[in-house]
């Protein structure tokens, strides 16, 4: 009786023992895929703390390639948040995005966390914390739109940093210069998310090809966009002052 009591106990604590390996192993394995997916650990991007960092940001067309330009011609290396968009993050993770590229920008903001979303994020972070740390230059300035706290939270990390809120010094100068981005990338819709959702027919980039930039349809969703960005500037800094980072105002 007492053989039998404790085969089973024995047999009982194989099979417990087995559960644990199998999950260990599934955890390992997936660790692993999501390290491949998301670029690898970073366990070894930790910018020097002696770097002076400059960050800038701000809607959609208020300027801040403009600015980051300007510290660029100071001697700053220029990190931009839509090239490494572009550049890094697209290539790798378009295929989970069925062919709408221009959804990996959500990675951006606080309301876009679908696991798509989340693995690009991941990995621009990754990406923009490897080019600070194996930048030569100790003068760095990054831009980009960033809504998204986890990104400050990263990407930020241990670094002191100075932040420039860039405002458009006036509508006017606001829908010119939406104007102008548009009619450089016209396929991209000047690299302007607002631009694209508010044309879902196309009929406004038929219209700039037809009648240029003062096309009646493509000048009614420029204003349109520009009604609405302009709003949500409050909104921004409103969602800035909630986690309580410091910045400057720049009106450019």
């Amino acid at each position: 009786m007492y053989q039998i009591l404790i085969v089973i106990l024995f047999l009982l604590f194989i099979i417990v023992l087995v559960c644990k390996l199998n999950k260990t192993f599934q955890s390992i394995i997936y660790n692993r895929c999501m390290n491949k997916i998301q670029g690898g650990a970073d366990n070894n991007l930790k910018p020097k703390e002696d770097k002076h960092i400059v960050f800038i940001s701000g809607i959609p067309g208020s300027g801040k390639s403009t600015v980051a330009k300007k510290f660029e011609e100071q001697g700053y290396y220029l990190i931009s948040g839509d090239d490494v968009i572009y550049t890094h993050i697209i290539p790798k993770v378009k295929h989970m995005f069925e062919g709408l590229e221009h959804k990996v920008f959500g990675l951006y903001h606080p309301n876009k966390n679908l696991t798509s979303v989340r693995i690009a994020r991941d990995r621009f972070i990754r990406e923009v914390k490897k080019l600070i740390t194996n930048s030569k230059s100790n003068k760095i300035v990054i831009e980009g739109a960033f809504l998204h706290k986890r990104l400050f939270d990263k990407i930020f990390e241990n670094l002191d940093y100075t932040f420039y809120f860039i405002k458009p010094k006036n509508k006017k100068e606001y829908i010119k210069r939406i104007g102008e981005r548009f009619e450089k990338q016209p396929e991209l819709y000047g690299r302007m998310g607002k631009l694209r959702n508010l044309d879902e027919d196309g009929s406004a980039l038929k219209d700039f090809k037809k009648n240029g930039i003062h096309g009646k349809i493509i000048q009614g969703i420029i204003h349109k966009v520009a009604d609405l960005q302009y709003k949500k500037m409050k909104e921004w800094s409103d969602l800035y002052d909630e986690w309580g980072l410091k910045y400057k105002i720049y009106k450019n």
